[in-house]
């Protein structure tokens, strides 16, 4: 999984757009017309990059000046090496102003967001001082992968909420985001749901949370759920472990 998302890892870059900083894809902003007006950075390091030729370079973009400790760096870069100071990229008054003129690029930027999260996550883990056995499980556990995923196979068995058994179908979803979570919170049984992909999303977006009691939650913002096999009256068999983790997705991620 994490070769997958490395292998996207240059296709995307970061752009500001409209007052924002943005995924888009590279394809998309290296034929824009007005690309040399758009500033663009690496999105794991947020270092200047040139974007490559397509048809001389299937990287889509270098690191200029290069940056040996960036994930996405050219990796064979010598790291001692004496190289010009790395700036993070940032934006002037001018420029955010102007970036509202490329309004247009919005279109391309919605559909990148979950694999750079999932590259920034696997970066940051990369970068800790963590063990390398630890390393390799938190990583996993981000991916929905290793132990994690066989953890919670082994406790619910199925879908916790529809009760579908093909475990080759579902997703292995943490509670409380990885993200915010600390190493043991990430690696602990109990901030983990066996979910269809449907109910991941949706757990995932906020549409759909938990009570007390393991009773589903609708969002106001999720019309109709029932599209979507979600129904009021789902529930989940949950232990007393489970209710910090569900709390905080409650009180932080679901959308009433």
């Amino acid at each position: 999984m994490e070769e997958t998302v490395l292998g996207l890892g240059k296709e995307i870059c970061e752009a500001f757009i409209c007052g924002a900083w943005r995924c888009i894809p590279v394809e998309s902003l290296r034929h824009y017309e007005r690309k040399e007006k758009v500033v663009y950075r690496c999105h794991i390091c947020r270092h200047r990059i040139v974007l490559m030729r397509a048809s001389k370079d299937p990287a889509h973009f270098e690191h200029r000046p290069g940056n040996p400790n960036c994930l996405l760096a050219y990796d064979k870069l010598d790291p001692n090496k004496n190289r010009a100071p790395l700036t993070i990229v940032s934006v002037t008054d001018e420029q955010i102003e102007k970036s509202y003129e490329f309004e247009e690029l919005l279109q391309f930027t919605h559909s990148v967001i979950g694999p750079l999260s999932l590259l920034a996550d696997i970066y940051d883990v990369n970068r800790s001082s963590v063990k390398e056995t630890l390393r390799k499980q938190l990583i996993d556990a981000r991916c929905g992968q290793g132990q994690f995923r066989k953890s919670l196979i082994s406790y619910w068995k199925k879908c916790a909420v529809s009760g579908a058994d093909k475990t080759e179908l579902l997703i292995a979803s943490h509670i409380k985001p990885w993200t915010v979570s600390d190493n043991k919170e990430r690696l602990d049984l109990f901030n983990g749901l066996l979910l269809t992909p449907n109910l991941d999303k949706a757990f995932d977006q906020g549409l759909i949370s938990f009570n007390n009691n393991g009773l589903i939650l609708i969002s106001s913002k999720f019309e109709p759920s029932t599209a979507f096999g979600i129904t009021k009256g789902q529930s989940l068999k949950i232990e007393k472990q489970h209710l910090p983790y569900l709390q905080f997705h409650r009180e932080n991620v679901f959308k009433t």
